[in-house]
């Protein structure tokens, strides 16, 4: 038996990559049985290769951060993160509201936007003392790209500011 390359190659649990699947569940005794054949979403094959993409995403600021470190502030960054990888901007210094002005590129892989997965910007606070050195975790903006404006031509569109949370079940912003 070969052991699994998988172990312990993922630091992260939020980074393991993407999965693709459809899942049916029919209360039988209720509903009856279902005929798949009658279902067009049943009746299409899941792509088994997705189309690269280049995603550019302007990062302008964030504002009202928590502070993470002890003076009330944070030293922040976002990290835009992809299945194929993560680009992050540089830390701002001792801010809760930091500029950026920062355009990070990162390949993405989908066929349609309706299924695409959504982009994910994690913000950070830097950590870098000796005793201290794990960077700290403020939240999370997850982006859907068919609820977007998309620069598919030569406009770009309109910034838009996007909740930051801790919890993405969470119902309250940062």
């Amino acid at each position: 038996m070969e052991p699994d390359h998988a172990v312990g190659t993922v630091k992260d649990d939020h980074k393991a990559g993407f999965l693709s699947f459809r899942l049916f569940i029919r209360d039988v005794e209720k509903d009856g049985m279902f005929d798949f054949k009658e279902s067009d979403v049943w009746g299409t094959d899941i792509p088994k290769r997705y189309k690269a993409h280049k995603l550019r995403v302007a990062i302008y600021q964030c504002e009202s951060l928590p502070p993470a470190d002890s003076n009330g502030t944070s030293d922040p960054y976002v990290e835009l993160w992809s299945s194929l990888g993560s680009v992050k901007t540089p830390h701002c210094n001792d801010t809760n509201n930091p500029i950026f002005y920062k355009v990070l590129e990162i390949p993405y892989m989908f066929n349609d936007l309706d299924r695409a997965p959504p982009v994910i910007l994690n913000v950070f606070d830097t950590d870098e003392g000796l005793l201290d050195s794990t960077d700290d975790y403020i939240g999370r903006a997850v982006i859907f790209l068919n609820k977007v404006e998309l620069s598919l031509n030569e406009t770009i569109p309109y910034p838009v500011k996007y909740p930051v949370k801790r919890d993405i079940n969470d119902s309250h912003d940062i």
